[in-house]
């Protein structure tokens, strides 16, 4: 049971609310406020007000809300950081949710920060390939052993000049466009499920960027 606590040892003793154990005017057993009002009674008031006025309300908070989110920008990122760090394996956890529940929706958000960002994001790229030599080496070496070995004997010349011909025009795009361009396998050469062939009808243009993301998917 809780304790009574009278209003004049309230004001007294700095509290701001008291408890007499009696039902205010509309039936309520609960904490007054030190002003009178029964703390029951203000909460059910600003319940049924917020129903009354929900629209305006929402678009008030709305506003302030951008306010507020301008004026500590700093401080809201300083903190959205820390918790993601003590939380990374949640956030990990709950980005690779995401990524397979709508992958083609994780895809073109992807595309898009990458060409608003598209210089840093290149900047960013070199310098991991800078770091990660032997990595991207060894990727390398086993893409050119793969294409090797998918690569039949019965191709002609013109076949041939046609593969040469894909990846020229993917280093002139690269050239005028100031980002990787790929040649990439329509059916990889790789894939999990099947696997296609270094032949010419398999071959297709793609952004780098677009390339890298689409792995060995068809």
């Amino acid at each position: 049971m809780q304790e009574i606590v009278t209003r004049q040892y309230a004001l007294a003793n700095g509290l701001g609310k008291y408890f007499t154990g009696k039902p205010c005017r509309k039936g309520h057993v609960a904490e007054r406020w030190v002003a009178g009002a029964c703390v029951q009674c203000v909460s059910d008031r600003k319940k049924e007000l917020y129903q009354e006025n929900r629209d305006s309300v929402l678009e008030y908070m709305k506003v302030q809300g951008k306010i507020y989110r301008q004026q500590n920008k700093t401080a809201r990122l300083a903190r959205n950081n820390a918790w993601r760090e003590k939380n990374i394996d949640k956030v990990k956890s709950q980005a690779k949710e995401r990524r397979l529940a709508n992958p083609e929706k994780d895809r073109a958000k992807s595309r898009k920060h990458y060409y608003a960002h598209k210089e840093t994001e290149l900047a960013r790229q070199k310098e991991w390939r800078m770091a990660n030599k032997g990595i991207v080496n060894a990727h390398t070496g086993k893409r050119k052993a793969a294409r090797l070995q998918r690569t039949p004997k019965w191709l002609t010349e013109f076949d041939k000049l046609k593969i040469e011909a894909y990846y020229a025009i993917a280093a002139m795009l690269t050239r005028v466009n100031k980002e990787a361009w790929h040649v990439d396998h329509v059916l990889p050469l790789r894939g999990k499920t099947v696997s296609g062939l270094h032949v010419p009808n398999n071959l297709q243009l793609l952004r780098g960027v677009e390339n890298v993301r689409k792995g060995n998917r068809l």
